[in-house]
């Protein structure tokens, strides 16, 4: 099996550098050895696999003559994408150009801020009505005092 591949990868690619190195010679495999193998072979392939070091290419897997044509089809979908993002923003500020934000119109920080400010007057409003609860309170027990014993609050 191996040397049908390997004839294969001759025929394939001229550079007999790349066939060594995807097949190496391993002189113990034969091919009746490869056919009654079994599923050893399975685990020992996947593991050569994904030891494999390959190229880190952004085009992937291409033929080197299909490279160039690649490459140049991908910076013309590049550059007709920076085309369409250019004229749909250009015709984006165009729409708004006559129209004008309303007068009680607040953006996302102007409405923090208001929210903040209601909290704390809110706050502050419950300190005062609070302390006045006890002021009244503290003004109103020795009247009450009074009052029950029997004397003039006047």
């Amino acid at each position: 099996m191996k040397k049908l591949l390997r004839k294969r990868a001759r025929e394939y690619h001229t550079d007999e550098d790349y066939v060594d190195k995807e097949f190496p010679e391993d002189p113990s495999s034969d091919d009746e050895k490869d056919e009654d193998s079994g599923v050893g072979d399975y685990g020992s392939s996947g593991s050569k696999i994904l030891m494999r070091n390959l190229p880190d290419d952004p085009l992937g897997p291409i033929l080197s003559a299909h490279k160039k044509l690649v490459a140049e089809k991908l910076a013309e979908e590049d550059s007709e994408q920076k085309r369409k993002g250019a004229t749909k923003k250009h015709k984006h500020f165009s729409d708004e150009k006559g129209h004008t934000k309303p007068d009680n119109f607040l953006d996302a920080k102007e409405k923090f801020l208001i929210s903040v400010a209601t909290k704390e007057v809110v706050k502050l409003f419950n300190a005062v009505r609070h302390r006045v609860h006890k002021v009244a309170l503290i003004l109103l027990v020795p009247k009450m005092q009074k009052v029950m014993n029997g004397e003039s609050i006047l």
